[in-house]
């Protein structure tokens, strides 16, 4: 039984008081290092969205991505995942959107009628708080997809959320409790800098405002519980505010002004029929590898980081 968090009123609109403040460096890595994660979500979402992951990697700064286990490209993307020995994978666990790994009669009706977890991520959020009846399966979901990872032959190097809904209260804790007892080293705390992003790029301030408001405080329970069961997190996870507007220039920027430690930057390449979208545009382009450089930044992917 994963037990119950305190924390409803974290990042669901409750009083200042009970925000969580976490200190810059509460990810444990912060040193003379700097070290650069860039990560692709949905890997084996679709063709297109595998293939702007295999260029990332190949042609540009892409050194990790996340697996869906149960998104409709999976056999695709382990094939590539095989074939690209310097490239780190983990989970992308799937509670909403995807089928689940569990059968449909274990979910107790939480799923929509075509048998799909809900697409929105504040309905799904709001069922696994409510319907506490599920909280056991929730933590039998996380352990069954990570086993259908690791039935790959793939070594899981980390621990991420679709739609980052693993810093979800319930949902957080079963991914504590099963990248504990696994041994996955690293688990995704969505913590960006809303200021150092909007000095960079201050368009869709609204939007950006609205996300930090969310995703900070809960961010913040993340490494604080991480820290207390002994799974790391990064100093910095980047491009949380920026999803859709990532460019070769923004993350030039980005990549100046960053500090030393563990960093990781997230994004989501694809290659549509019309070419790369703006995410893979921009991993590929020899003017952010050669910012990276020059900030002293190491590429690596997670299982690559002591």
């Amino acid at each position: 039984m994963y037990g119950p968090p305190s924390d409803l009123s974290i990042g669901f609109g409750g009083p200042r008081g009970n925000r969580v403040e976490c200190p810059p460096d509460l990810g444990g890595n912060v040193g003379t290092d700097r070290i650069l994660i860039v990560n692709g979500d949905d890997l084996g979402l679709s063709l297109e969205v595998n293939e702007g992951i295999e260029r990332a990697h190949r042609e540009g700064v892409l050194t990790s991505a996340s697996l869906l286990v149960n998104g409709p490209a999976f056999e695709d993307a382990v094939e590539r995942a095989r074939r690209l020995p310097r490239l780190g994978v983990g989970l992308h666990l799937a509670l909403v959107e995807t089928p689940p790994t569990l059968p449909a009669s274990e979910w107790d009706g939480a799923l929509e009628p075509d048998g799909r977890f809900p697409f929105n991520p504040a309905k799904a959020g709001l069922r696994y708080w409510f319907r506490r009846g599920l909280r056991d399966t929730l933590g039998r979901e996380v352990r069954a997809q990570l086993d259908r990872f690791r039935a790959t032959g793939l070594t899981c190097t980390h621990i991420d959320g679709h739609m980052n809904l693993q810093v979800h209260p319930v949902v957080r804790e079963a991914v504590l409790a099963v990248a504990k007892e696994s041994g996955v080293r690293w688990v995704r705390a969505p913590w960006d800098d809303l200021g150092l992003t909007l000095r960079i790029d201050a368009s869709g301030l609204p939007l950006k405002v609205l996300h930090a408001a969310f995703f900070r405080p809960l961010s913040a329970r993340v490494r604080r519980r991480a820290a207390e069961v002994g799974v790391r997190t990064c100093d910095g996870v980047h491009g949380v505010y920026q999803s859709g507007r990532i460019d070769a220039r923004f993350l030039c920027e980005l990549f100046r002004r960053l500090g030393p430690g563990v960093r990781e930057l997230y994004a989501h390449p694809r290659l549509d029929a019309t070419g790369p979208n703006a995410d893979l545009a921009a991993l590929s382009s020899p003017s952010v590898r050669a910012a990276a450089e020059e900030a002293g930044f190491r590429l690596a992917h997670f299982g690559e980081v002591a």
